[in-house]
């Protein structure tokens, strides 16, 4: 999935539903699928599928896990279904759904951690729910962080990054999230740049490479990679509005801030008219506070 090809794990995972239609592979594949490809394309037709494939899941687990109550690979199918819909849930802005899940999914994951040997992809869950902990505490008053939030969620990531399988990929890629928000910039944007020539069409990479450019103010590698990726969302038929609209985002902010005034006008009467078409993200305010910024920057340059 790091190459976006979404079609074949689709596939899959519908051919392993289909085949063990009382297992949970199938299904955790399925959430796993569909949850990283919302977070590439930004767009809600997925969603009904990873709440059904998540319930199936959780229906599946409990059944075998009675049977098998030491399996740890079914703790971690369980634990990541359900932290995949906790993170869509959070993204949507249910904050107190998605805690509700994270919980859910945490109490799973660290009984998958507790043997021997751990199952180190469910580290990759726990890191992010650590890390989203100690962000939104300061965000959200009333959830409480652990004291060690932070520090657990790099040791956690670390740990997925070294020795993970299922979840290493989608772990690296994480950790640049981590260092933005932590604003650690020493050396970040060589290992992203390492990171987009292995992966060159991954359009979640792509998304955190335009949020570091954006904010170290680096127009002129804010534009062309801004435009490559649009061209890269015009080849998923499925993609949503405000995939599209995230990326001219960026790209009306540079474009404005560039001295490019007649593009960047152009590109914002766009912009001005898919407004009313976003569906409901937690971090449309951002998109549109860029579109903003570019609007003002427009406006005093005329």
């Amino acid at each position: 999935m790091a190459s976006n090809d979404f079609k074949t794990a689709f596939g899959r995972s519908d051919r392993l539903t289909a085949r063990f239609p009382d297992a949970p592979h199938g299904y955790m594949m399925s959430v796993f699928a569909r949850a990283i490809y919302v977070n590439c394309y930004r767009t809600k037709t997925q969603r009904l599928q990873i709440f059904q494939d998540t319930k199936r899941v959780e229906e599946t687990t409990t059944r075998l896990l009675k049977l098998f109550p030491e399996d740890k690979n079914l703790k971690f199918y369980l634990g990541g279904a359900l932290g995949y819909r906790g993170m869509l849930e959070m993204t949507e802005g249910n904050y107190f759904s998605a805690l509700s899940t994270g919980l859910k999914a945490v109490d799973a994951l660290q009984d998958a951690v507790k043997t021997e040997p751990p199952v180190m992809d469910a580290y990759f869950g726990l890191a992010i729910f650590h890390f989203t902990r100690y962000v939104y505490s300061k965000i959200l008053p009333w959830l409480a962080a652990g004291r060690d939030d932070q520090a657990r969620a790099y040791q956690y990531l670390d740990l997925v990054l070294a020795h993970g399988n299922f979840c290493r990929h989608e772990a690296l890629f994480r950790s640049f999230i981590f260092a933005m928000v932590d604003r650690k910039w020493d050396g970040l944007e060589a290992r992203m740049l390492s990171a987009k020539r292995r992966f060159p069409e991954n359009i979640y990479l792509r998304y955190r490479l335009l949020d570091y450019y954006t904010t170290r103010e680096q127009w002129v590698s804010v534009i062309p990679l801004a435009r490559d990726t649009h061209q890269l969302l015009t080849r998923e038929p499925g993609a949503g509005v405000s995939a599209f609209f995230l990326v001219n985002a960026h790209l009306a902010n540079a474009l404005a801030r560039s001295g490019e005034r007649a593009q960047a006008e152009e590109l914002i009467r766009r912009m001005e008219g898919d407004q009313e078409n976003l569906e409901p993200w937690v971090d449309n305010p951002r998109m549109l506070e860029l579109l903003r910024r570019a609007r003002d920057v427009v406006r005093r340059t005329r």
